[in-house]
């Protein structure tokens, strides 16, 4: 067992420091039985005007900024990113990704704040079989001293869960103490690895924002793009994200297999920004899904499973 997690540290720190501008300087780490007395809600600190700046070899691939915030049902709150309603959290420190309907039981359970070495949580599960869906864990608490100040970090895990077939690594998370999300990696390398670069946390600025000049409220979009819908595989919804840097008509049709639309999503003019759109696919059999965006000249389109 010890030398299991002597290997997993020292992969991550090798991952740490070939994508990281500043080095992570681990001080110690935590096992089961420490007390780690620290605010839950600081690994996601969401007051509006917090700004994280996101990079991958050092050209910035991600720039979020909380725009607003609301409060829902239950003492639920939900934050805006880029002026798009993202994030809800409930007063158990639990992190959901927002759904149209408003319903904590449609809304994927991201991450628990509050949650100790080891513990694990379903982020979804699939409806035939509950013991099968996407899982995430606590890895490792630590220690460590990143973009000047030192804090507690936790690293999250996340793993497809398929019945006898065991558990596949898709993601790992860190999440840093009064910074949020410091670092994410995508195990298979479909996407690339992104790091905390700067960041303003109430007030204070972390690192060094780049090529905003202090004008990150303003940020739009340089280009059109479309990102693969998350979660993938999903049952029965998923979220379908893409920008828009100039005003433009948009359509976002899914096609089945055959090449049959079976849907339009997004028919109409739409101003610069980030859309997050959520597709059901309540009605869809299992299977292989196209979906495909136009944007004047522009034309995308991305592979999403539909898993039930």
């Amino acid at each position: 067992m010890k030398l299991k997690v002597y290997i997993s540290i020292v992969l991550f720190l090798a991952v740490s420091v070939s994508y990281s501008q500043d080095n992570l300087h681990i001080i110690k780490y935590y096992n089961s039985t420490d007390s780690i007395d620290v605010d839950p809600y600081s690994f996601f600190p969401m007051q509006v005007g917090n700004f994280w700046q996101y990079a991958f070899l050092n050209q910035i691939v991600k720039e979020e900024l909380v725009t607003g915030d609301s409060l829902l049902e239950n003492n639920h709150k939900l934050y805006w990113i880029n002026d798009f309603p993202t994030y809800v959290i409930d007063k158990n420190y639990t992190v959901f990704d927002w759904h149209p309907s408003g319903e904590i039981i449609y809304m994927h359970c991201l991450f628990k704040l509050d949650s100790d070495l080891g513990e694990e949580w379903f982020v979804w599960k699939t409806e035939q079989d509950t013991t099968r869906g996407i899982i995430r864990k606590v890895e490792s608490i630590f220690e460590a001293e990143y973009l000047g100040i030192t804090t507690i970090f936790k690293e999250i895990v996340e793993y497809a869960r398929d019945g006898d077939n065991g558990d596949y690594l898709r993601h790992k998370f860190l999440l840093g103490a009064g910074l949020g999300v410091v670092q994410k990696r995508n195990d298979s390398m479909v996407e690339p690895p992104e790091y905390l670069l700067s960041a303003i946390i109430d007030g204070d600025t972390l690192g060094t924002i780049v090529g905003v000049e202090n004008d990150y409220d303003d940020y739009l979009p340089s280009s059109t793009k479309l990102f693969q819908n998350y979660p993938n595989p999903f049952n029965p919804s998923t979220t379908i994200a893409y920008t828009v840097p100039e005003g433009d008509y948009i359509t976002l049709e899914v096609f089945n297999i055959l090449g049959e639309k079976i849907n339009t999503v997004v028919n109409g003019y739409q101003q610069p920004g980030k859309y997050s759109i959520n597709f059901n696919a309540e009605n869809l059999a299992s299977g292989t899904y196209i979906y495909r965006i136009t944007a004047g000249d522009f034309v995308d389109s991305k592979k999403l499973i539909l898993l039930k």
